[in-house]
């Protein structure tokens, strides 16, 4: 959700995908956003879903249909979206808990999801 820009550890975002791809088939990606970093995603993430920018009813909807929500970036301090997500009652994963500066690994990113 938001801006798909490098900054946001999309890359990390795009390795995990890409381990959890190959250990379970039946995994949807779904990202809603845009930026300019889109079309080189789109092409390392291949069968993810790209819905582009979306609010109002239409985030909403994506939210509730959602059973994860993963947060790759280290770089943002609070991310509203984490809020909007836990609001919907969805499992919330992060790659960094900037409050203690721990970073999780992809590994067990993949491993919580391939859990689900």
């Amino acid at each position: 959700m938001g801006r798909l820009v490098w900054e946001k550890d999309l890359r990390d975002l795009a390795e995990a995908y890409r381990i959890i791809i190959s250990k379970k088939e039946d995994v949807v990606f779904v990202l809603a956003g845009d930026g300019h970093v889109r079309d080189k995603l789109k092409s390392m993430m291949s069968k993810a879903l790209f819905l582009g920018y979306k609010s109002g009813n239409e985030l909403s909807t994506i939210y509730a249909s959602s059973d994860i929500f993963i947060f790759p970036s280290t770089t943002e301090t609070f991310g509203n979206v984490t809020l909007e997500a836990m609001a919907n009652w969805i499992l919330n994963i992060g790659f960094l808990f900037p409050a203690c500066g721990i970073r999780i690994s992809i590994s067990r990113i993949c491993s919580l999801v391939s859990i689900v």
